[in-house]
């Protein structure tokens, strides 16, 4: 199959680059020799070295047998030119008669600007836009086209005549929508003639967590932005995090694990809030020529332009209600630098060519690292006829214990620390400097023990003490190691170990994350047989997700596998069910191994100390290898004393005593 394991676990690691193993930006050093172009009679376009690197790895493993790849690329970096540059490069290997080509995208504007760029680069090809009342004629040569229209108008385009489908942000390409017009293309199928499906994002990787790998095989190309500022293809970003007093304890999540937008709303647009951002502008960018701020929700977009309008400050909006000659005009004036600060909300996230921007404000909480990622990235192009010279990044820091990413987090800092103009070289020094110190605590830890183990009386007799792992109720019931998925998930998962995690379905069966002996996360489902089956009490395991670089990634595509079968309630932390007082069930089988502990259950049930949610997650870790882990871990801990014993023992047999000299 085409889809194998080593083409999926490309995509778990553009964002977070493995320590274990080389990375796929290794990919834009290659230089590979240049293949012929096809005269398509196009405008000259003078390439940037990568975008020809980018071109020609497309080319070599098309020829290689690939027929669906994805290349990521930093927001600023010319994708559009990519695709339309590739378009008469491309010559189908087993269907060279097939001429024409498809762009898929999702919204106006990036329809609107793939479709002028071909036209430039194109002046001899017809060209149609498939959109709202648009529709594009088949004999076009060039379709360009709104995912959400040519849905309903895919009976006239012929598959054998299509080379090349080009999906643009592809990290949206798993939806049904996508995948009805591919499957209609037979870009879906497992054969050479399938059409070239080549898609492109800043950020290969989706937040719930569900895989590329079901419509892209291979990622052949990726450039950071990290590369790019180095190489000066982007402006040097500078960041200044501020404390924004927004809280975010009681605001939920949505269907993708990131937060409800509701909720975050509600906790975001507060008077108190919005004039901090007023102030942190004011005091720390009101010289820049163009600032793009990034808020929640329609309310908050109007909150905060009211709010710098109070103050004198020309802000304008832009959301997605904003009628469509409104929304071109405001957008030019913006360009043109009529006025100094444009609001919007999920509207320039993606595709958005506004270079002029020198500075964004990020008003808007996130979990997503592509979502924060896509935002810093509106102001990274270059804009040297503007007099831009960087691009001043202002984060506004919500309050919440774990789970938010914040730009210092992009750097391995910690989230609530707090950074005054520092640009990436000096964060990534600040996060070294902080590493350096937490290594040398520890060391001195360390040595600490070393000393007072060394220090130790040979007078008092040896006595061995076991009080770390003497009781199995300690082990099996304390959750702190569980906050780790805590912050990535709201559903109540358990930790086994650190490298296997389970989440319990109740009599349906249980969702395994476990790593294995390569370091990657895969993820399986274990469903429960009925009794009348007369088979074993397991089906054999269903694969979910295979070859994922990130916890985080594993635990919220299982997440999203799993909520897409069985009601929340049932899987939730936060369920009622969970408060209840234990079973009779329950407390039968934590009997079994009552004489590992010196608990008593019964009393503790009495007492209301033990909830079904609580003994469950106990009666989980105790199924799936914690008791197993318990025992080794005692073996180890007497393992390592008997040695400590032996080494006292041999120290004071060495140990020369002088009598006293009368």
């Amino acid at each position: 199959m085409r889809r194998t394991l080593q083409r999926a676990r490309a995509f778990s690691n553009l964002l977070w680059p493995s320590r274990r193993r080389p990375t796929p930006s290794a990919l834009q050093a290659l230089r590979l020799p240049p293949l012929p172009q096809r005269a398509w009679n196009s405008e000259s376009v003078k390439l940037r070295n990568y975008q020809e690197d980018c071109i020609q790895a497309i080319l070599k493993n098309m020829d290689e047998g690939e027929r669906r790849m994805a290349i990521s690329l930093a927001t600023g970096g010319g994708k559009t030119i990519i695709f339309t540059e590739l378009i008469s490069r491309l010559t189908h290997p087993t269907r060279p008669q097939a001429e024409k080509t498809l762009i898929l995208v999702h919204r106006r504007e990036l329809v609107q600007q793939a479709a002028k760029q071909c036209e430039k680069q194109y002046p001899g090809k017809v060209i149609e836009i498939e959109m709202g009342t648009s529709h594009a004629k088949k004999e076009a040569d060039i379709i360009v086209a709104s995912v959400q229209s040519i849905i309903n108008r895919l009976e006239k385009y012929d598959a054998e005549l299509y080379k090349l489908i080009l999906i643009d942000e592809c990290h949206h390409a798993v939806s049904p929508s996508y995948l009805k017009v591919l499957k209609h293309f037979r870009a879906m199928d497992v054969n050479d003639k399938i059409p070239i499906v080549v898609g492109v994002s800043a950020t290969v990787s989706r937040f719930d967590g569900l895989s590329l790998g079901k419509v892209l095989d291979k990622l052949v190309f990726h450039m950071d932005s990290t590369t790019m500022i180095e190489n000066e293809w982007l402006s040097p970003p500078r960041f200044t995090t501020v404390s924004s007093s927004v809280d975010l304890t009681d605001v939920g999540d949505s269907a993708t694990g990131d937060f409800d937008i509701r909720g975050l709303g509600r906790a975001v647009n507060t008077d108190l809030a919005n004039h901090i951002i007023i102030k942190a502008w004011m005091d720390r960018a009101s010289e820049r020529k163009s600032t793009l701020v990034f808020c929640v929700d329609l309310a908050h977009v109007r909150s905060v332009m009211d709010k710098f309008r109070a103050h004198g400050i020309d802000a304008r909006e832009v959301t997605s209600r904003s009628p469509t000659q409104s929304r071109r005009e405001c957008l030019e004036e913006f360009k043109a630098g009529k006025f100094p600060v444009m609001v919007n909300c999920g509207v320039f996230t993606e595709g958005t060519d506004i270079p002029n921007i020198d500075c964004v404000i990020l008003a808007r909480p996130t979990r997503s690292r592509n979502l924060i990622t896509q935002m810093i990235g509106r102001g990274l192009r270059k804009s040297e006829n503007t007099g831009k010279t960087d691009c001043h990044i202002i984060d506004m820091v919500a309050t919440l214990p774990r789970g938010i990413v914040t730009t210092p987090t992009l750097f391995g800092l910690d989230p609530d620390m707090l950074v005054n103009e520092m640009t990436p070289d000096e964060m990534r020094a600040e996060a070294a400097k902080k590493a350096e110190a937490r290594r040398k605590a520890e060391e001195e830890e360390e040595e600490e023990k070393q000393d007072a183990l060394a220090r130790i009386s040979p007078t008092p007799p040896i006595q061995l003490e076991y009080t770390d792992y003497s009781d199995i109720w300690d082990l099996l019931s304390d959750s702190r190691a569980n906050q780790v998925v805590y912050a990535i998930s709201r559903l109540a998962w358990v930790l086994i170990h650190p490298a296997k995690y389970i989440l319990n379905c109740g009599r349906n069966g249980y969702l395994k994350v476990e790593m294995d002996h390569s370091g990657w996360y895969n993820v399986e489902e274990f469903r429960a047989l009925p009794a009348s089956t007369g088979r074993g009490k397991w089906a054999k395991p269903k694969p979910v997700m295979s070859g994922v670089e990130q916890l985080d990634a594993a635990i919220r595509g299982a997440d999203t596998y799993i909520l897409s079968i069985y009601p929340r309630r049932l899987v939730a932390r936060s369920s009622p069910w969970r408060k209840l007082p234990a079973s009779d069930q329950q407390l039968e089988f934590l009997r079994k191994f009552r004489h590992r502990g010196d608990k008593d259950w019964e009393d503790m049930r009495k007492s209301q100390a033990l909830t079904k949610g609580m003994v469950g997650d106990i009666i989980t870790r105790a199924k799936h290898g914690t008791l197993r882990l318990f025992d080794e871990k005692v073996k180890e801990q007497k393992r390592k004393e008997k040695e400590e014993a032996k080494e006292l023992k041999r120290r004071l047999r060495e140990e020369v005593r002088l009598g006293s000299i009368e």
